[in-house]
């Protein structure tokens, strides 16, 4: 069984390597894990996914634009009303 793990802070990652230890405990077959995370997941025998830039690119442009979204809708209710 194959399972992929994204863990992006610290809490995350220890959730992660808590259910990476449990699928490993109560899996009948082998478990491989792939993903991001970190140095508890990497305990626990994550792989890390080939880095790819839009990764982390195209989260962070959505990211800005929907703060600059809410923002301009903020600031056009404030004038309207």
């Amino acid at each position: 069984m194959k399972v992929f793990v994204i863990a992006g802070e610290p809490s995350g990652d220890k959730l992660g390597a808590a259910l990476m230890r449990g699928l490993k405990s109560q899996s009948q077959e082998p478990v491989q894990f792939q993903g991001v995370g970190g140095e508890g997941m990497i305990a626990e025998g994550r792989t890390q996914i080939h880095f790819a830039w839009w990764v982390l690119v195209f989260p962070m442009i959505v990211l800005f634009f929907t703060v600059l979204s809410f923002s301009q809708f903020g600031e056009g209710l404030k004038a309207r009303f």
